[in-house]
């Protein structure tokens, strides 16, 4: 055998080892493909509402009152004010609850100006509003009746609540929550897949609804001396607590 000879069946054996040599590293740390694989997942979302008879009733208004002077407008602002407040006591509500909203004093400038150089001040507003909370919810009429007649010139709309409101949304919250889970199962179970684990969880803000009220026509219609609008004109209805859930769950295959 010569020398080229030689050295040709050296490097073969070298490779041929080298070759060996990495098949047992790949053999003592082999590549496992279903670790690459991101596992399934499903989401799903539910809604739920539930519906509570209110037990208190809010009613905005206010008193508007204009001036050359700052100081007269506030003046006759609280003034009526006090007079309406004092008429809200007399009447005896059922869990009469008041609280000041918006107390305000603008200016008011004069309308027929040119430019910047003519615009002048010409008086100020001066704007109170209140909060009457009753449990009385057939109150509306008497209490906007009684505070146009003390004073005040604003009805700025009502609404209808419930005080338990934290209860209604957990009660809503729970509801969601199952249904949404419910879903999950049924997705699953039809493509023969099973849910492993919550992934995540999340709730949107609860939507509220009282009934809102702005009466724009009951304010158009006291502006026309026709007087606050009657009881039956005013339903409180049902309050309604909304509440959305949404849940991802891991899934694999049922075994």
């Amino acid at each position: 055998m010569n020398l080229r000879t030689l050295v040709a069946s050296a490097i073969v054996a070298t490779s041929i080892l080298g070759i060996a040599g990495t098949s047992t590293a790949l053999g003592q740390q082999p590549v496992v493909a279903a670790a690459t694989v991101q596992p399934g997942v499903v989401s799903t979302s539910a809604t739920a509402r539930v519906y509570r008879t209110p037990d208190y009733l809010d009613i905005f208004l206010g008193v508007e009152t204009f001036a050359t002077t700052a100081q007269e407008a506030q003046t006759k602002c609280a003034e009526a004010m006090e007079k309406a407040l004092a008429a809200f006591k007399a009447m005896n509500l059922e869990k009469y609850e008041p609280q000041t909203g918006t107390v305000t004093l603008q200016p008011r400038y004069n309308d027929n100006y040119r430019d910047q150089s003519e615009r002048r001040i010409v008086g100020y507003t001066a704007t109170n509003t209140v909060r009457v909370r009753t449990s009385d919810l057939k109150a509306s009429a008497r209490v906007i009746d009684a505070a146009l007649t003390a004073g005040a010139n604003r009805v700025d709309g009502i609404s209808f609540g419930i005080k338990e409101y934290l209860a209604a949304r957990e009660d809503a919250l729970a509801m969601a929550a199952k249904a949404a889970k419910r879903k999950a199962e049924v997705l699953a179970g039809a493509l023969d897949q099973r849910l492993v684990r919550i992934t995540q969880m999340s709730e949107n803000s609860p939507t509220y609804y009282g009934g809102m009220n702005r009466l724009a026509q009951a304010q158009t219609a006291n502006a026309a001396g026709e007087g606050a609008p009657g009881e039956d004109a005013v339903v409180p209805g049902q309050i309604e607590v909304t509440v959305t859930v949404s849940l991802s769950y891991e899934v694999d295959e049922r075994k």
